[in-house]
């Protein structure tokens, strides 16, 4: 056995390793950092470069083969002098897993890790996000096994707080793999699912001890303590996640139990052991019954808050994963709290091979009292811890902690550092918050035209807890009294003239008298009649050298030119012209309210969204009416989520209309209130 002692980087210090040990003694844990401690003399000269925070790796030959056997940073330094004795420094510190402590699960850039429904990090891809900065600092990890999908957020978390959290929702385990020997391949870390068999008995019914050092596949129980502890007992339990009070993450959008199978009445999963447990969930009053614990020990409520539970964005996909992930937490809670908890502190000899956290072994102890058996244990368990011992004679694990359940017992202290690590996590994570929102309309409807009053539900909105319709209706009112005038006009035609095509007169009572000058020049003035029948006319004086006067009957194909006269010709005539009213109109302001009476409320119609509602308006008193319209908000499935961000509520009036003849309206004060539950974090 030796130990090196190394620096930061991994360089060994002084001329060589701790070689004068007294004893190395190592404790590795499951999905927790383990702890080591060795004692060396104070006189050892090397012991100059064993410092605070330096490296410590302890290695031994274990069938030929240079094995890594723990170690981790240098934390405690411890000096004894006991009489004449030389004095003691014994060396401890916590194992190297701890050193995930110093790394931060964040993104590359520094944001924090956000994985939503639709990351292509979902499933294992999730660890290679948290271990992202472990691993650009010498760390490597494997997995064995599927991680189920989860959406997460990580603000800050320490890469091993992040562990803790992911396999304790998802039902994984890890610990520190053995890995061969290297510089660097003590930073390697085992993620993994199922509890793997250990092959090995211990028990303490053996006649022949020397038999156990011969047997490969057994050890021998040394020393034995049992605790039993009910006092955690928890078989209904109410699961909370993000927020406060009403605000508080439930189960409500759950959909899937942590096996995938859909909801759908009672549902049965199997613990670390195999122990059958059969769940039922009531996802609207967020109570999850363990009923066969039930049935045998009776009903034990309890709640528990898991604050680091919150969904990555508001949108369903994310809140279904979010509430997924709370049952998947709540179920892994009641599979260890809901039957009485069992651990036992074994001292063991002649376990000749290495045993690890995470696998199980077989426990056979009796211990007989005056006819009594205090201890009486047959049944698989798992191991949560294993005490190495190394010195002169030999490497061998001489301490196992074993239980019913892969959960540590809880101290008072462990407790109360559970509750400041959900205090911290409530300040680290933001949490969702209660809101409301008023929105005002004054709208105005008639028989032919109603109305819509348009309210947008913000992208933060997370749950829906109320949206109600407040409204009052009045007669119609105007600021214009009345609006009155008087305009007179004028038009002057100038003059002009109508060719006119050939057409007839129907005259009666009257002649047209055509007039020949006398004749000049010796001619004289003859009259033709053009041998038509009747006559087309007659001589009207006696031939004397005067003017001779012929009287005509109608005649066609004439045109008749006119000056200042104005002439209607069949068919009408257009003139257009401009008016100028504004000198001629006058506004009376005032109030003016319709005198017909205003619409009732029977004779109105709602409709919100797409949905005409069924239910009556609510009289609450002065006029006002009251409308719960949440139901035609939120989904079918009584998440609270709301069904889309744009919405609309519609008003009309019921057709047929009261009195067709009646030209009637109505007045619309109302008020939309959204009582909701907001997201202070991402969006979409």
């Amino acid at each position: 056995m030796w130990i090196d002692i190394s620096n930061n980087a991994g360089t060994k210090l002084g001329d060589g390793p701790l070689i004068n040990i007294g004893k190395w003694r190592y404790t590795m844990k499951l999905s927790r950092a383990g702890e080591w401690s060795f004692d060396i003399p104070a006189s050892d000269k090397r012991l100059q470069f064993a410092q605070l925070k330096r490296w410590v790796n302890c290695y031994a030959l274990l069938g030929g083969v240079k094995t890594w056997f723990g170690g981790g940073v240098l934390e405690k330094r411890t000096v004894t002098v006991r009489g004449q004795e030389a004095p003691i420094v014994t060396l401890s510190g916590n194992d190297t897993l701890y050193d995930l402590m110093r790394y931060t699960a964040r993104n590359a850039d520094g944001t924090p890790i956000e994985i939503d429904a639709g990351s292509p990090y979902l499933g294992n891809g999730v660890y290679g996000r948290v271990m992202a900065t472990a691993v650009a600092g010498g760390w490597s990890y494997s997995i064995v096994g599927a991680t189920p999908n989860m959406t997460v957020r990580f603000v800050d978390e320490s890469v091993l707080g992040a562990l803790n959290t992911l396999t304790s929702r998802t039902g994984q385990m890890f610990r520190l793999a053995q890995p061969a020997y290297s510089d660097t391949t003590s930073k390697s870390l085992l993620i993994f699912s199922d509890i793997t068999s250990s092959g090995i008995m211990a028990t303490n019914l053996v006649a022949d001890p020397q038999a156990i050092d011969r047997n490969p596949n057994a050890c021998l129980i040394v020393d034995i303590e049992q605790l039993q502890d009910a006092s955690g007992m928890v078989n209904l339990l109410r699961p909370y996640g993000v927020g406060t009070g009403q605000t508080r993450l439930t189960t409500a959008c759950t959909t899937v139990w942590p096996d995938g199978m859909p909801i759908a009445g009672p549902h049965t999963i199997l613990d670390d052991m195999g122990r059958a447990h059969t769940f039922t969930i009531d996802s609207i009053q967020n109570i999850l019954r363990d009923t066969g614990s039930i049935d045998t020990n009776g009903e034990y409520p309890g709640r528990e808050e898991f604050k680091d539970i919150a969904p990555v964005t508001n949108n369903p996909a994310d809140m279904t994963a979010a509430a997924n992930a709370l049952l998947a937490a709540a179920v892994r809670s009641l599979l260890n709290s809901s039957i009485p908890q069992e651990h036992y502190a074994i001292s063991v000899a002649g376990l000749n091979r290495m045993v690890y956290p995470g696998q199980s072994i077989r426990v056979v102890a009796r211990e007989m009292v005056d006819g009594r058996t205090p201890i009486n244990i047959d049944e698989n368990l798992i191991i949560q811890e294993v005490t190495t011992e190394i010195d002169a004679s030999g490497v061998r694990p001489v301490g196992l902690v074993v239980a019913t359940t892969r959960e540590f017992a809880q101290t008072d202290a462990q407790i109360l550092v559970s509750e400041i690590k959900k205090s911290i996590a409530f300040q680290s994570h933001p949490q969702t918050g209660p809101n409301s929102f008023t929105v005002s309309y004054e709208r105005d409807i008639d028989d032919d035209y109603g109305s819509e009053l348009r309210f947008w539900l913000s992208r933060d909105t997370a749950q829906i807890n109320s949206i109600i319709l407040r409204f009052t209706l009045s007669q119609m009112r105007s600021t214009v009294k009345s609006v009155g005038g008087k305009v007179d006009a004028h038009f002057n035609l100038p003059d002009h003239s109508h060719t006119l095509g050939d057409h007839t007169h129907s005259l009666t009572g009257h002649q047209h008298n055509i007039q020949f000058p006398p004749a000049s020049g010796g001619y004289t003035v003859q009259i033709f009649s053009g041998g038509g029948s009747p006559d087309v006319g007659s001589i009207g004086a006696n031939g004397a050298p005067h003017d001779i006067f012929v009287n005509t009957n109608a005649v066609t194909g004439s045109t008749s030119s006119a000056s200042n006269t104005a002439i209607s010709v069949g068919g009408g005539a257009v003139a257009d012209a401009n008016l100028d009213l504004s000198d001629a109109i006058t506004a009376d302001y005032g109030i003016y309210e319709d005198p017909d009476p205003a619409h009732t409320l029977d004779e109105l119609r709602w409709t919100v969204n797409i949905d005409t509602v069924t239910e009556t308006p609510t009289d609450i008193g002065l006029g006002w009416y009251e409308l719960d319209i949440t139901r035609y908000i939120i989904d079918a499935t009584l998440t609270k989520r709301p069904r889309q961000q744009a919405n609309v509520v519609t008003v009309a009036v019921i057709d047929p209309k009261t009195d067709p003849l009646l030209k009637r309206n109505v007045h619309l004060d109302a008020q939309i209130e959204v009582r909701n539950i907001i997201q202070s974090l991402a969006v979409v």
